[in-house]
């Protein structure tokens, strides 16, 4: 039984999907990378995120620059409606609707055994409250950080 729930629903500043080489750090990237979220950027493709209670659904470059591909009225009004303005300049965080491209249809990650540190070392626990897994036990878990100072 796999839950999966840890590879959907990206929670993340809005700042860091939209411009991820000037605010994640490695680790960070190659969660991005392996999520596929550069694809968005890559393929100028719709970003869905949850934000103020809403779905909301925008093209990318309509989201990183209103003032150059913003043209109609009715894009206006929404991103007026949406506060999304306030979105970049607060960085609030969006939860990014998404499922990680190698999550399989029973949960199991499909390349599991090649999996990025970033996964093998994830807690889904400590920034979900809704994984049907249970808490991984990180003092069985030293060998994963064999840098780190031992107690």
């Amino acid at each position: 039984m796999f839950c999966g729930k840890c590879c959907e629903d990206v929670a993340l500043p809005v700042l860091h999907m939209l411009f991820p080489t000037a605010y994640l750090d490695e680790a960070g990237l190659e969660f991005y990378r392996a999520h596929g979220l550069d694809k968005i950027l890559a393929n100028n493709e719709n970003v869905e995120f949850d934000y103020g209670g809403k779905r909301i659904s925008i093209n990318i470059l309509e989201l990183i620059r209103p003032d150059v591909y913003v043209n109609d009225m009715s894009s206006q009004l929404f991103y007026i409606e949406h506060k999304l303005n306030e979105l970049l300049q607060t960085n609030d965080t969006i939860i990014v609707k998404h499922r990680c491209q190698h999550l399989q249809e029973n949960n199991a990650c499909g390349i599991y055994d090649r999996r990025p540190q970033v996964c093998r070392t994830h807690d889904c626990h400590s920034t979900r409250n809704d994984c049907a897994m249970p808490p991984i036990d990180t003092h069985k878990m030293d060998f994963m950080w064999p840098m780190a100072k031992r107690s």
